[in-house]
Parts: structure tokens; C-alpha cells; sequence
């Protein structure tokens, strides 16, 4: 499944090559962004250990109380509006890029559906075609516009997180981020049901667009043959299935949600119960203790983050699956030397019969026939 998926995903390569400049540059603001949000926990630790009299940063030490507040409480500000301003700037290329790999995607996969066969549009409703073409598209433009680079950022924070917590202190460090193991199997094993779950939904939805479509469209044959009951009551069927389809997506991403939830309320828990020991024993200081402590609200936080860009990840998957398989159908073959133009119909030309006054007398073409309609004669040629 992992293999098939970046086969599709490598056709999304020349649409996104296109923007690469501003793709990159969303890329590369995740370092700066990363170390603003994680400096955050450490300064405000420091500025405790600074008022308990703890062992503080080396640039800290020979400062006054009042100085040193001063100079935390600034880099905090300026921490945080650095942070805000790239984040700013990110978002917004972000979703530049997404809604012209929205554009780009839904021209090609038009011309596509207008070059297949008729045979293909025979067997295919106009409602499951045009899923595809709007909802499905949609989906992938949203994985691309925040769920691609909003995981590739929680990503290096947690490498980021991780790295300054065993730096600080191994011991409790270690703790944490064995808390991560059972979060992302987890995840793993939650993902494959997901994926199924929504690959049905998709074809539901399109069922429904096909029945919504071809009653509407062909409303007087409806009509006409007293059939407004039973076509609304298939159409309540094909809506009720939808809705359960819908219901098992919910409970997938309730599950993952309320899973991380649980552990990073353990992993705090015990944070505070083994720091605590280590505060009173004169191993820890408290700025330390409360360092920690917001550095696990920071190591979970990419994860909660993670759990609600679950369903747009896996329906941006699905959508890929089903817009390539709409991709590899091939087009309709054309006459050898068949060359296409534009719009028009030209008319050759053309000519009447004579008339026969003998019946056994063949047809003989006049190119100069005079046909006479209601205003007058026109000739032909």
C-alpha cells in the first residue's frame, strides 16, 4: 500500500514543480519556526530558576534579578512575534501552491474525461465523474494547502523537542519519548482501517451524486411514469448507507484523538511524579521541573496535530487513488492521420437528385438543382 502510494504521489511531481520557489521557501521556514516555538518552554524555565536562585544559562549568571526577567520577558516577545511572522508567511504560500495544484489537476483531469471513449461515459454515471473532478480534487488540495507541510513541521519539532530534552535531562528526556512508541503504532494500525473506511465514503458520495443527477436531469421521464415514491425511497437507501459509511470515519479519528489524548495525560503524570522526586531529592531544580513539563505539552502538541490532519491525509490518499485510476484510463483511439481542430462543423458539398420520371432510371447528381422554399430559390453548389 506505502509503495502504490508514492507511485501516485510522484504524479503529483511536474503540478508542484511549477511552484517550486514557493514551496521551498515554505520548507525552509520550518527550522527557523521550529527553534522559535521550542525556545519558548526554556525561557520561561530559566526565569524560574532565575527567581529561586537555580543554576541558570551561562549568559544569565551575573545578572540582577530585575535584568535578567527583563532580558527573558523581551526574547519571549520577540520569540513569539518571530514566530507569528513566519507563520504568517508560511500559511500563505501554502495555500498559494495548493490552489494552483487545484487548478492545474481538475484542467488536466477535464481535458482527460473529455478525450475518453464513449463506451467509458456510457459506463460511468455523470455524478461518480464529477466527484471526482470537484470533491476529490478538493481533498488533495487541502492534504497539499496544510496537511503535506503542517507534517513535515510537526515532524522536525518533535526532532527538535526530543533532541533539547535529552540535552537538558536524558533520564526524563528518554521517559517522553518512549511515551511516543505506543502513540505511533497506534497510528499506524489506524490508518489502514481509515483508508478503507473512506475509500467507501467516496464511492458512496459519488452513487449519491449520480442518483441526485440522473433524476433531476430526467425529472419529466420521472414523472411520467409516477415514479417520484420508489426513486425517492432508493435515494433514501443510498443516504443511509452514506451515513454509516460517514459514522466509521468518525469513529476512527474520535479514536486516534482521544488515544494520544490519554497518553499525553499519563506521560505529564509522570513527568510530575519523577521530577517531583528529583526536585525534592535536590537532583532537579523546579525551573527544570516546569521546563519539562511545557516541553510535554510542546512534544504532544505536533501529535494532536497530527490526529486532526489524519482525515485530510487519508482523504487526500484516497483521492489520489481514485484520480489515478481515472488518469489510467486510456483515451478514445482516433483514425490514423485523424488530426483534432477546433469547434465548427464544416459541410462539404452536397447535391439533389433530379427527378425521375422513368422508375427503373437511375439517380443522376445535378450540382445546379434550384430547391424553392418559402422565400424564394437558393442554389446549391
Amino acid at each position: 500500500m506505502a509503495s502504490l502510494d508514492l507511485q501516485r504521489l510522484r504524479r503529483l511531481g511536474p503540478y508542484l514543480a511549477q511552484d517550486r520557489r514557493r514551496l521551498l521557501l515554505a520548507l525552509v521556514l520550518l527550522v527557523p519556526l521550529t527553534f522559535a516555538g521550542a525556545i519558548q518552554p526554556l525561557l520561561v524555565g530559566q526565569a524560574i530558576s532565575v527567581l529561586r536562585g537555580e543554576p541558570v544559562l551561562p549568559w544569565l549568571r551575573g545578572l540582577p534579578v530585575p535584568g535578567a526577567l527583563r532580558l527573558l520577558v523581551g526574547l519571549l516577545l520577540l520569540a513569539v512575534m518571530v514566530r507569528l511572522g513566519l507563520q504568517g508567511t508560511q500559511l500563505y504560500n501554502v495555500q498559494v501552491v495548493g490552489q494552483r495544484l487545484t487548478a492545474r489537476i481538475r484542467d488536466d483531469l477535464f481535458r482527460h474525461a473529455l478525450a475518453l471513449s464513449l463506451r467509458f461515459h456510457d459506463r460511468t454515471t455523470v455524478g461518480r465523474l464529477l466527484t471526482r473532478l470537484t470533491s476529490d480534487v478538493d481533498a488533495l488540495a487541502e492534504v497539499f494547502g496544510s496537511g503535506a507541510v503542517g507534517v513535515l513541521a510537526d515532524l522536525v519539532s518533535l526532532a527538535v523537542v526530543g533532541v533539547t530534552m535529552v540535552s537538558i535531562e536524558w533520564r526524563l528526556g528518554l521517559l517522553l519519548l518512549a511515551s511516543q512508541i505506543p502513540v505511533t503504532l497506534a497510528i499506524v494500525w489506524l490508518q489502514g482501517r481509515y483508508r478503507k473506511v473512506n475509500y467507501r465514503v467516496r464511492e458512496e458520495l459519488g452513487g449519491l451524486n449520480a442518483e441526485l443527477q440522473e433524476n433531476l436531469q430526467g425529472l419529466e421521464v420521472v414523472q411520467m411514469f409516477r415514479r417520484e415514491q420508489e426513486n425517492s425511497r432508493r435515494f433514501a437507501r443510498g443516504n443511509d448507507i452514506y451515513r454509516r459509511a460517514v459514522t466509521g470515519t468518525i469513529f476512527f479519528d474520535s479514536a486516534i484523538s482521544a488515544f494520544i489524548e490519554w497518553v499525553s495525560l499519563v506521560a505529564v503524570a509522570v513527568v510530575l511524579a519523577v521530577g517531583g522526586w528529583m526536585v525534592t531529592g535536590g537532583t532537579m531544580g523546579l525551573g527544570s521541573l516546569t521546563t519539562f513539563i511545557l516541553f510535554s505539552q510542546r512534544l504532544f502538541d505536533p501529535l494532536r496535530q497530527l490526529a486532526e490532519r489524519f482525515t485530510q491525509i487519508q482523504g487526500g490518499l484516497t483521492a489520489v487513488e481514485r484520480i489515478g485510476e481515472l488518469q489510467c484510463r486510456r483515451p478514445a483511439q482516433r483514425p490514423p492521420g485523424a488530426q483534432p481542430r477546433g469547434g465548427g462543423v464544416r459541410i462539404g458539398e452536397f447535391c439533389l437528385p433530379q427527378r425521375r420520371t422513368n422508375p427503373g432510371q437511375p439517380f443522376v447528381p445535378d450540382r445546379r438543382r434550384r430547391t424553392r422554399g418559402d422565400r424564394g430559390a437558393h442554389r446549391i453548389r
